[in-house]
């Protein structure tokens, strides 16, 4: 990390020699930054969030598995997971209890958008075998101690019932959630028409969840 006597400095002061350094040895060099006195002074707590949209909301909610899980991060727990239009369980790998609470895919999948079958042929390039945890999140024995969750949902979505259930299990296993749902459209719609008054929505919403996390509030 760079100098400055905690006042001054940017992640730039070293950027050119750590370019140069990882093209000669062929490594990678994380060039972080900080925030500086006399605005945030010692000591101030930070705040680590995972954060991930679909595919990589799931990456996400696994990295905070593990993170609960790992003695090393003992003391040094993430502040909160924000997972958007998250994939939490294989269609393969239903748990019995839960069958009747997943029928999204039957009435919402769209080959033309995502479907059961689409979204099996992106389980099998990436070679998630359907029933290890990290590929469906509601198969992990216990969601107990997680980091606080802000989830958001697109209700005409073919993943919709499986974040559902996912906000449902964590709450219901005592972690705290946020949840917002956006009627009418599928997923990731946003990115398709982001200035839309659902997207703008979405986004505004988007923000107060970080705060939300943030803040402590969750």
């Amino acid at each position: 990390m760079h100098g400055g006597g905690w006042i001054y400095g940017t992640i730039e002061l070293d950027d050119l020699c750590l370019r140069v350094i990882c093209a000669e040895f062929q490594i990678v060099f994380v060039n972080v930054d900080y925030r500086l006195a006399p605005e945030h002074p010692f000591p101030k707590p930070l705040s680590f969030i995972v954060c991930g949209t679909s595919a990589g909301a799931t990456m996400a909610a696994v990295l905070a598995h593990r993170v609960r899980d790992d003695p090393y991060f003992e003391g040094r727990r993430l502040t909160g997971q924000l997972l958007q239009i998250p994939m939490t369980v294989h269609s393969n790998a239903y748990p019995e209890n839960y069958k009747n609470e997943l029928q999204s895919y039957t009435r919402l999948g769209d080959p033309r958008i995502l479907d059961q079958h689409g979204m099996n042929g992106y389980y099998a390039k990436y070679g998630l075998p359907p029933f290890d945890p990290e590929c469906s999140l509601l198969l992990y024995p216990s969601h107990h101690g997680l980091a606080p969750a802000y989830i958001q949902v697109c209700s005409a979505d073919a993943l919709r019932d499986e974040a559902l259930l996912f906000e449902k299990v964590l709450r219901e296993e005592g972690v705290k959630t946020k949840l917002d749902v956006y009627p009418g459209v599928g997923h990731a719609f946003w990115v398709h028409i982001p200035k839309s008054n659902m997207g703008l929505k979405l986004f505004q919403d988007f923000k107060d969840g970080l705060s939300w996390l943030m803040t402590g509030r969750a």
